[in-house]
Formats: C-alpha cells, sequence, structure tokens
C-alpha cells in the first residue's frame, strides 16, 4: 500500500534526543518551517500530535530548557493552524536528569525518588505545554479523531539512569499496581510512549511491558539509542504492536538530526491504514529529506479480547507445519476468493448468477461480519489450511475469540465436540468453561477445516444451526462445494467462496514475499518469476495453480545445493522427485514397524507400476482390485513384507492418490502427478528392457495428440536415453513438416501478414507493464477454467487423425522440438557436441518450417476470414484495412507465440551458445536467437541482435520483421524491469525511435 493512496486524518510527529544546550542554533526557525511545510504536504486537515520522547536537555539545568522553550515556542505556534487539531505530548529522558549517578553501583534504596526530585527544572518546562505529572509519572490524553477515540499513555523512565550507562536492565515500572491504561477508554487507537524501550527494563517487568504492549497498544514510541528502526513486538496469538523508535533531532549537528512521521487514516470495523515516513535535516540544501521508503500497512485497533486461547496451543498451531508464527506471517499471501452468489437452487444444486473477487483478508473479514457463515471450497492442495490459520491470527487481531475444529475432534455429536475444542484450546479447568461461557456469542468465531470429513448424524443444515448456538460467525473449509438442503435459517447468511488459481499477480506476490529476506539479489528474483512464468505457459497442464505446488518450486532456488537460475528453467522431475519421496515419508512415518524410507520406496514403486498399467490401457481410473493385485505381484515378487492395505492407504493419505465417490475407483490426484508416474515407469522400463521401453515412448511420439503424453516425455528429461529421445523427437518433427520452406526464407512473403505494413509497436510503460500483467494473469485465469471444465480422466477422448493438414502438422511438429529442444538443454554435458549439433541445426530448421506451414495455411483462408469479419460492420470495405491490420497481428502474435514456446524450452547457457554457432543471415535466425536470449536472460545479447536485426528490417522494409522485432523487445522490457538503464535506453533509442514521445515518456518512468 502506498502511503499517497490514502488521505490521512491523524499525523504524529515524533521528536526525540535533542540534548539542547544553553545555546540554540540560529537556523532553528528555518528548520520548523520546513517541518511545518511538510506537514502540510501530508495531511490537508486533521489532527496533529507532537510527540516529544525524551532528553529534551543535555544534562537537565534549567538553562538548557530556556534553549528547548524557544524551540517549541515558535514549532507551537507555527503548527497551530486553524487546519489542524494540536496535540502536544513531551516526555524526559536520562538527559532530563540532573546530576544522575555514575553507575548502578552509586545507587541508594531511595535512588528512584532522589532521581526524580533531580528532574525539577524538566517538570516545569513541561507544565509550560500542559503535559502534567503525577508522582514523577504524565498522566494520558485523550482525544478524537472523525469518531475514533486516541489516547496517549507515556512513562517517565528517566529514573535510575547513569553517566556511564550500565543501567540496562535496571529501568523498572513504578507503582506495578498503577495500570497505563487507567483513565483511557476501553476502544479505540491506543498509543504508549516512553524514553527507554522495553529492553532497558529489569526481566520481569520487560516481559510484563512487552505483554501489554502486545495485548493493549497498537503504537509505541520510544526514543534513547538514537536509531530509527522499527519493530513489532507481539506474541503467537497474531496481537502485536508496532514500536517506532526515533532517532535523534540535533540542532547542533546537521548530520545527527532526523524525525519521524506517522500518517493514519482509520476505516470501517476498526481498520486504519498507516504509513511511515523519516526525514532528516540537509545541511547544504536546508531543508529536511527523505531519507527511506514508504513502510505502510494496514491493520485492526486492537479490540478488548474477552477470552484468548491458550499459548501453547496457539504455538503449535503455528509450528504444525514446521513455521513459526513470524514465518507463517512473512511468507503467506491471500488468496483470491470468488464470492459465488447463487439467487436458489435448481433440483438441489445452487444456481450462481453473478461473483465477485475478494482479494485480501481485510474485505474477507468484513464479509464475515456481514455474513454468519461463509464456506470456501477448493480443488486439493489449493492452500484451505494456510488461510484458515490466517483467518484465525485476524479474527485474534480484531478480539474474537476463535475455536479450530478439524476432523480430529469429531464425535458426532456437534455440542460434545465443541466442548472438547474449547477444553483442548482454552483450558481444561472449571474457570477457563466459565469464562469461555461469558463470551458474548458474535465474538466466538469456529474455524472448521475439512468440513466434509467431520463425523455427524444429522444433516448439514442442522449441524450448521447447532454450530451458530455457541459462534456468531462460522467459517468452512471443503474440498466441493456442496449442494445444500437448507432451510431459509441458514441459507439466508450463507455464502459461497471459491479459492481461484494461483495466477500471475497472486504467483508473483507469493515468489517476492519468500524471496525477501534470502540472498537473492532484485535481479534474480526478476528471474525467478520470469523462469516459473515461462514454466507455467510452456506447460501449463504440468504446473499445478496452488501454493504448495509453487513453494515447492521457489525452496528449490532458495534451499537447493547447486540449484541455479542460470539453467534458465524448471527441472519439473528433480523437483517432484523430491515432493513425492517428502509426501511418502510423511505418510507412513507413523507406522513404527517399517523402516520408512524402505517403505516409502515400496509405494512409490507400485504407484509407477499401476500408472504404466492405467496409462497402456489409455484410462485414469482404476479399481481397488486392480491397485490391490499390482501391490500384491510387486509385494511378492520383491519379498517386501508388507500388505496391500498399507500400500494403498499410504498412496491415499500422501495426497497422490484420491478415492472416487462409489469408494472403490482410485486415480492419481492431479494430471502432473499421473504423468510424472508414468514417466518414471517408462524411465525404469527402459533400463529394465530397453526394447519394451522404446516401444512406450514410440507410442508416445505416435499419440503427441493426447497432450498428456506430451506431458510425460517432458518428465523424462532425466532419462539416460535422451541421445535416442531426442532423436527420435526431431526425426518426427521432420516428417511432420515433410521439407516445408522455413519460413521468411529467400523473403517470402505472406497475405495473412500483409496488415501489418506501417504498424508501429510502442514501448510499454510502468502502466503498460502493468496492465500486461493484468491481462496474463485474466488469460491463466480463463485457462484454468477451461481445464476445470475437462477433466483430466478425459485426457484420452481424443480421436489421434490418420492423416494431418497443414496447420494440424505445423502444431505437431512445433511440439515435437519443443520437447526435443528441453532434452537437448537438460542434457548439455552428458551429449556429445556432433550430436548436439546436428540436433541443434533439426530443431531450428523444423521450427521454421512449421512456422512457415502455419502460415500457408492461414493464408489459404485468410481472405474468406477478413470478408467475414467485414461482413459484420456497417460498412464492410471501410473496415476491411483495419481488419487486415488486426487478423495479421493475430496470425504474427500466434507465430511469435509458438516460437516462444520453443525457445522456454530450449534456452540453457550451453544451448543457447550452441544455437549462436549456426551460421544464417535470414531474417528468421535472427528471431529466434532474439526468442532465446529473451528466454534465457541474456541483456547484452539480446539488445545488441535487436539493434542490429532492426537497422537490416528498415532498410528492406520488412514489416512482419519489424513488428516482430518490436514485440519480443517490448516483452523483454515487461519482464526484466531491473535491466541495467544503459541496456534499456539503447534498446529503446533503437528499436522504438519511430515515436519520440513515447520513448521519452518510458525513459521518464524507467528512471522514476
Amino acid at each position: 500500500m502506498d502511503c499517497n493512496d490514502f488521505d490521512p486524518q491523524l499525523c504524529i510527529v515524533q521528536l526525540t534526543d535533542f540534548h539542547f544546550g544553553e545555546e540554540l542554533q540560529s537556523n532553528y526557525q528555518k528548520r520548523v518551517d520546513d517541518i511545518l511545510e511538510t506537514i502540510k504536504n501530508s495531511i490537508k486537515s486533521g489532527t496533529v500530535l507532537l510527540l516529544v520522547t525524551g532528553d529534551v536537555a543535555r544534562t537537565g539545568k534549567g538553562s538548557e530548557y530556556q534553549s528547548a522553550a524557544m524551540f517549541f515556542d515558535y514549532l507551537i505556534e507555527q503548527l497551530n493552524q486553524p487546519e489542524y487539531q494540536l496535540k502536544v505530548y513531551i516526555l524526559p529522558g536520562n538527559h532530563d536528569l540532573q546530576g544522575p549517578c555514575k553507575s548502578i553501583e552509586c545507587f541508594s534504596g531511595v535512588q528512584y525518588d532522589l532521581d526524580l526530585e533531580n528532574m525539577a527544572s524538566f517538570f516545569e518546562f513541561a507544565n509550560k505545554y500542559d503535559n502534567r505529572f503525577v508522582f514523577g509519572q504524565p498522566g494520558p490524553i485523550v482525544f478524537e479523531v472523525e469518531g475514533t477515540k486516541v489516547s496517549v499513555s507515556g512513562f517517565n523512565s528517566a529514573p535510575l539512569s547513569t553517566l556511564d550507562g550500565d543501567d540496562k536492565g535496571f529501568h523498572v515500572l513504578r507503582n506495578p499496581e498503577r495500570a497505563l491504561l487507567d483513565n483511557t477508554p476501553d476502544s479505540g487507537l491506543h498509543i504508549f510512549a516512553s524514553h527507554h524501550g522495553p529492553e532497558w527494563f529489569c526481566d520481569n517487568e520487560r516481559l510484563s511491558l512487552e505483554k501489554m504492549l502486545a495485548s493493549c497498544f497498537d503504537f509505541a514510541f520510544t526514543g534513547h539509542e538514537h536509531m530509527g528502526q522499527s519493530r513489532c513486538v507481539g506474541g503467537l496469538s497474531g496481537e502485536s504492536c508496532v514500536v517506532v523508535r526515533g532517532g535523534t533531532y540535533s540542532l547542533n549537528d546537521d548530520d545527527q538530526s532526523t524525525y519521524k512521521m506517522l500518517l493514519i487514516r482509520f476505516g470501517e470495523l476498526g481498520s486504519y491504514e498507516f504509513a511511515e515516513k523519516v526525514f532528516s535535516w540537509g545541511s547544504s540544501a536546508q531543508v529536511h529529506a527523505r531519507i527511506d521508503e514508504d513502510r505502510s500497512c494496514r491493520r485492526y485497533i486492537k479490540s478488548k479480547t474477552y477470552f484468548s486461547p491458550q499459548p501453547d496451543f496457539v504455538n503449535e498451531l503455528f509450528k504444525s507445519e514446521g513455521n513459526s508464527n513470524d514465518s507463517f506471517k512473512d511468507s503467506f499471501v491471500f488468496p483470491s476468493l470468488k464470492e459465488e452468489i447463487a439467487t436458489g437452487t435448481k433440483d438441489g444444486e445452487l444456481k450462481i448468477n453473478d461473483q465477485k473477487v475478494i482479494t485480501d483478508i481485510h474485505s474477507f473479514m468484513e464479509l464475515l461480519v456481514d455474513a454468519k457463515t461463509l464456506e470456501i471450497h477448493s480443488d486439493i492442495r489449493a492452500g484451505k489450511s494456510s488461510l484458515l490459520k490466517a483467518i484465525y491470527r485476524e479474527s485474534l487481531a480484531m478480539g474474537y475469540s476463535p475455536l479450530l475444529l478439524t476432523p480430529e475432534y469429531s464425535t458426532g455429536s456437534i455440542t460434545r465436540t465443541l466442548s472438547t475444542i474449547i477444553e483442548d484450546q482454552y483450558g481444561d479447568t472449571r474457570d477457563a468453561a466459565e469464562l469461555f461461557r461469558r463470551i458474548p456469542r458474535e465474538k466466538v468465531l469456529l474455524l472448521v477445516d475439512d468440513f466434509d470429513s467431520l463425523k455427524r448424524k444429522n444433516k448439514k443444515s442442522d449441524v450448521i444451526k447447532s454450530m451458530l448456538e455457541i459462534a456468531g460467525n462460522i467459517v468452512l473449509i471443503t474440498d466441493i462445494s456442496f449442494p445444500f438442503e437448507l432451510d431459509e435459517t441458514v441459507e439466508v447468511d450463507f455464502r459461497h467462496l471459491l479459492i481461484c488459481p494461483w495466477t500471475k499477480n497472486k504467483r508473483d506476490e507469493l515468489i517476492q514475499k519468500r524471496c525477501k529476506g534470502t540472498e537473492l539479489s532484485v535481479g534474480q528474483i526478476d528471474e525467478l518469476i520470469s523462469i516459473v512464468d515461462k514454466a507455467v505457459h510452456s506447460h501449463f497442464q504440468l504446473f499445478d495453480m496452488t501454493p504448495p505446488f509453487i513453494n515447492q518450486y521457489i525452496d528449490f532456488y532458495i534451499y537447493e545445493s547447486g540449484a541455479s537460475l542460470m539453467k534458465g528453467d524448471l527441472p519439473f522431475t528433480s523437483i517432484m522427485n523430491t515432493n513425492v519421496k517428502r509426501r511418502m515419508r510423511n505418510a507412513v512415518s507413523d507406522d513404527e514397524n517399517q523402516l520408512i524410507d524402505e517403505l516409502a520406496d515400496a509405494v512409490i514403486t507400485v504407484l509407477k507400476k499401476l500408472a504404466l498399467k492405467v496409462h497402456s490401457n489409455r484410462t485414469t481410473v482404476f479399481s481397488s482390485m486392480t491397485f490391490s493385485e499390482v501391490a500384491n505381484n510387486y509385494l511378492s515378487e520383491y519379498g517386501i513384507p508388507v500388505s496391500p492395505k498399507k500400500i494403498m492407504d499410504a498412496s491415499v493419505q500422501s495426497g497422490v492418490l484420491v478415492v472416487k465417490d462409489n469408494g472403490y475407483e482410485y486415480s492419481f490426484a492431479s494430471r502432473s502427478l499421473y504423468a510424472y508416474f508414468v514417466a518414471q515407469a517408462i524411465d525404469f522400463e527402459l533400463d529394465e528392457d530397453a526394447d519394451k521401453g522404446e516401444s512406450y515412448v514410440l507410442r508416445l511420439l505416435d499419440e503427441l495428440d493426447f497432450s498428456i503424453n506430451e506431458e510425460i516425455l517432458v518428465l523424462l528429461e532425466g532419462t539416460r536415453f535422451i541421445p535416442w529421445l531426442t532423436q527420435k523427437l526431431v526425426e518426427k518433427a521432420s516428417d511432420a513438416v515433410n521439407g516445408s520452406d522455413v519460413i521468411f526464407s529467400k523473403g517470402k512473403t505472406y497475405e495473412c501478414l500483409s496488415g501489418l505494413e506501417g504498424l508501429k509497436i510502442a514501448p510499454p510503460s510502468q502502466e503498460g507493464a502493468g496492465a500486461i500483467r493484468s491481462v496474463t494473469d485474466e488469460m491463466e485465469q480463463r485457462n484454468c477454467e477451461a481445464i476445470e471444465r475437462v477433466s483430466y480422466s478425459g485426457v484420452y477422448e481424443y480421436d489421434v487423425p490418420e492423416t494431418r493438414n497443414a496447420f494440424q502438422s505445423a502444431i505437431i511438429a512445433l511440439k515435437y522440438v519443443a520437447i526435443a529442444g528441453r532434452c537437448l538443454n537438460r542434457q548439455q554435458v552428458k551429449l556429445k557436441e556432433s550430436f548436439k549439433a546436428i540436433v541443434r541445426g533439426q530443431i531450428y530448421c523444423a521450427t521454421g518450417a512449421a512456422l512457415n506451414l502455419l502460415l500457408e495455411a492461414i493464408d489459404d483462408s485468410f481472405g474468406e476470414m477478413v470478408e467475414a469479419v467485414a461482413g459484420q460492420f456497417d460498412s464492410p470495405d471501410e473496415a476491411k484495412p483495419k481488419i487486415r491490420k488486426l487478423l495479421s497481428m493475430v496470425a504474427l502474435s500466434g507465430c511469435i507465440g509458438q516460437l516462444d514456446t520453443v525457445a522456454s524450452n530450449a534456452c540453457g547457457p550451453l544451448s543457447v551458445l550452441g544455437f549462436s554457432k549456426i551460421i544464417d543471415e535470414s531474417d528468421f535466425y535472427s528471431l529466434f536467437m532474439l526468442a532465446l536470449y529473451l528466454r534465457s536472460n541474456s541483456e547484452k545479447e539480446f539488445c545488441n541482435v535487436a539493434k542490429k536485426s532492426i537497422k537490416t528490417a528498415r532498410e528492406h522494409a520488412a514489416w512482419p520483421f519489424i513488428v516482430a522485432i518490436m514485440v519480443l523487445s517490448a516483452e523483454y522490457i515487461v519482464e526484466h524491469p531491473h535491466m541495467s538503464k544503459s541496456v534499456r535506453h539503447s534498446l529503446i533509442d533503437t528499436v522504438f525511435n519511430g515515436d519520440q514521445k513515447v520513448k521519452a515518456r518510458l525513459l521518464k518512468t524507467t528512471q522514476a
């Protein structure tokens, strides 16, 4: 969130550690004037809180406060503007204590009271600005900002300070019976202020203060350490306090003069947005300059939590996946939720009439307040449990007392189940039960994980009504949105939400958040995003749009030794090997009588044999009898003392297999898992019986029209039979194109590209790049929806054509060369250069020939398409030029997309170096290398080829070539936002020099 995105209502200016001497620097009025100017630029009208957190004076002498008074008199005079409501709160620091002890060894038994007496000059100074101290402690102030109450509770931590500074760990909360929140409202924003931070207090009181900050205060302002880093103090329950640590605002040393500003705007349901800024005085410019980036956030004002869950339970909840609470918070990204608004039911099914998308936790909680029950559903492994944890955290911050219900708790009786949960999560004592009973029902939130698996005796609507007797709101997590037999009392307040696939926008957010704090540079994070995008677009069927699937690829590059971004692609097989092995180990780890690794390997081997058997039958579903038979044969043959049932149970518990609704049929949980196990089985067969293994591969090649076979071939990238497989792939590609010319060879032109003449492509601005990402995200969403409509169980429901037309031949050839390119790329160090040179030439020629076939096929019907589209307009003749241009752009985009797929699979560093050795001066060769350099992130090489090629293309007025270079260059700029400025400017200046205004605007935005 950018602080410019909201109009603040409260501005807090923190000034601290002045150390005023007896003389005041002459430029103090200029400083004050500039502070006022900054405030005016930050908040138009509202409340300004001037918060001073100690060390006003240098030694606590009365003469030093005379200098301070001159500064503050002028500051407050200037801040007393009609558009602002000014509040002033001043606290003392250790330097405001006159004559402190030299060290803690000199402390007397009444040292605290003696130190208070030695602060008389400060108290006199503070009283001048209506700051009253009772027994040495400041009273709170309370004011209202646009209907929200704000309180500031201060603490005088100066007593027990020493000259040597050895007082750390000795400060105390005097009169512990006095609560810091006395005389402050129960609701509203609570601010704590003190010169010393919690770490300066003695151990017991430090823990007490940190707990109080976390549970009761929204912000804490401190000084003393001359450090400007802010942090959070909080516990596992999700409660936290933002601790703002000020620097030092010296009027004697221009290089040590900074102050902080917090801008706050209040929202609905107790939410607020805030942005933090830091300013430093510049001695040469004589103005305050920003020295940081905006630190901004959206939070909730702490509500009174009636009864919090036991810390041990919360701790265990957030450690259940090996994460601490902080790591969960730092890595979790809220998914996009699509609200399915039903207008009624038909044949027991909900009729969906409208859809609304929720993209953040705050909008979700607002919806939760409106609806009593929210049902969230999605396919397996979509991050539902993590989402539930995030809701749990947020509910605690909003003052709810949450209950978490999982299938392990269920007993068949919802009343008995909820009683068990309360005992487990809030305490099994009579007092705990009574305290929970007293919580208002609207402050109890019931979170139900895997509602489908709960034991129940009654119908779902009755179960929900029983839950609503204890909880004011319910969140249900389900695998499938269930058809309801609800009565009106439940259905009227029931909402359905679908977890959307993790497409471009959310995927990028997850990658950036996971990589934050790692050793990866900004450029490497961009590269990782590009690699994942490439994997998604090149192998959409293999890439599950779920957080666990995305995270396993992120983990590979962050944690795996030897993983390198330089490879330029995702090693699907290596990562899936690790993932499957881990899942199997977890599934069998409860069996104390077995060696975990051996049992996990046995399950994996059975699944390989089962996958191959199912694939040979061209089906994806198999019976429990078939499963048991395959398992029994393997276990008997290899003498493994495990029952088939144990193998079957582990396969389901690991999430690799799912049981169909009929209870006796199985299938692999996802298309990618099915393809993986088939590929692993074929690889095993190649090692055991080469002829038999090759027969399986040849069938894959012959039936590549089944898209699942393409994915299986991709997952065979690690086999030692790669040379043979690669050769077969390029032979198949050459046969498919059947001697076709290479695209653009000998200046060949195409009617379907004739509309490109004179077309200009502008370089994308920052806004344009954002729009492209949004369009990419939307297209991925549509692809996911299309895949959902066609279940992978129907992957074999297609008749392989006996003969193919030119268009079909081109597409199948491009599939062959794409897989061949990936095989070549993944096995560079295992293939001889002579073999690689031949294959590279075949891939290049077959790609160009396939694209030529593609355009020739479009040419055959291009005129008819133009006529057909133009006929839809009132003035067909006037529309034809624009239609030709549009259809030409579509045709060229299709070719570039196919070329990009080939390049994405063959873009490893050694592979690209090999392709660059091909001697060819044709236009297509330049485009081919540009696509490779784009996908291999070869910045300098891409720019050099683009500049050279665009010059040649313009000399010959080769408009399809010109436009293609512009499109690829624009794509490079969009995908590499952190490319070097010199290369970017050079690329823009050469490739896009036809539009100077657009170029100037882009350069300006990229510099910003």
